[in-house]
């Protein structure tokens, strides 16, 4: 099994602002990246099938007691007990919990709200569970070790999530033009798009989702909240990426310049953004109207 110091230097050079352990299953390692980062830690009280505890659950005092010890910032330790809670984190440590002890499924609500495009995920997998299979689909596996529990074998991983195959997004640009209509628009540079559906000119909502999401995980194939903006007779502004890279790329910020500077948004009373989780609205840029937001 990983050590404590081969599980810091499995994490690389980038530097750790902040740190997750999911359910309390390594308090050794989240010590010794204290030691190393000084990191923010968050303590996330998650039960086996995902769902928040509506007790704090006895691990957590304890926890926190040993990380103050060591000289922790309270004010830098977060007891996590619901989903709205989560944060964006640069590790996050579920070791002989999510692929061994917990079935890995439950483990996809959590992990939304946690990572960001170099969150860096350590896991242990259990033979046999489906945990390879269903972290294919995700983002990308590194093994680090592999070690024997009563005569089952398990790996730790090193996990980064990532878009899925390429060839399940290779219709995009005909299910975009279909969804923009004749007086919409389609922009894109590969990794990203915009795609401009006009309806209401009163309102405009701008949404942020990932593309792999909206393709290989929805029927409908359509950006994520698509169907109420319609309904609603609003117009809308959906921003796509492909793959977990939560809007940071130069392109996408140059293209709300050129809407701004355009007037795009100079006829709408007032916009809104939207996305399907917390996580995917933090790094990205905000539009620039004209007009304030409302």
């Amino acid at each position: 099994m990983t050590g404590t110091g081969e599980l810091l230097c499995a994490l690389g050079q980038e530097p750790v602002e902040r740190l997750a352990d999911l359910g309390g299953t390594a308090p050794e390692a989240a010590l010794a990246a204290l030691e190393r980062w000084d990191c923010r830690i968050d303590l996330i009280d998650v039960l086996p099938d995902g769902r928040f505890p509506d007790q704090p659950s006895p691990w957590t005092g304890p926890y926190r007691d040993r990380l103050l010890a060591a000289g922790a910032d309270p004010g830098r330790i977060r007891i996590v007990s619901r989903a709205e809670e989560l944060r964006p984190c640069d590790v996050v440590l579920s070791l002989r919990g999510f692929g061994d002890r917990w079935r890995i499924r439950h483990l996809e609500a959590v992990l939304s709200g946690l990572a960001h495009s170099d969150t860096r995920v350590i896991l242990d997998l259990r033979k046999g569970q489906g945990g390879f299979p269903w972290l294919r689909t995700r983002g990308t596996s590194t093994p680090l070790s592999r070690f024997q529990d009563g005569g089952a074998q398990l790996t730790r991983v090193r996990f980064a999530p990532g878009p899925t195959a390429a060839g399940d997004t290779d219709d995009w640009p005909a299910v975009a033009a279909a969804l923009a209509g004749p007086a919409g628009f389609v922009t894109g540079n590969g990794s990203h798009s915009f795609i401009f559906r006009p309806r209401d000119p009163g309102t405009l909502v701008v949404t942020f989702d990932n593309l792999d999401l909206a393709m290989t995980r929805r029927a409908d194939r359509r950006p994520w909240g698509h169907d109420f903006i319609e309904r609603q007779g609003w117009s809308m502004l959906g921003v796509m990426a492909q793959g977990w890279t939560w809007y940071r790329n130069p392109w996408v910020w140059a293209e709300f310049d050129r809407l701004g500077a355009e007037g795009f948004s100079a006829g709408s009373g007032g916009w809104c953004s939207t996305a399907p989780r917390w996580g995917d609205m933090r790094p990205a840029p905000s539009p620039r109207p004209t007009r304030a937001a409302t």
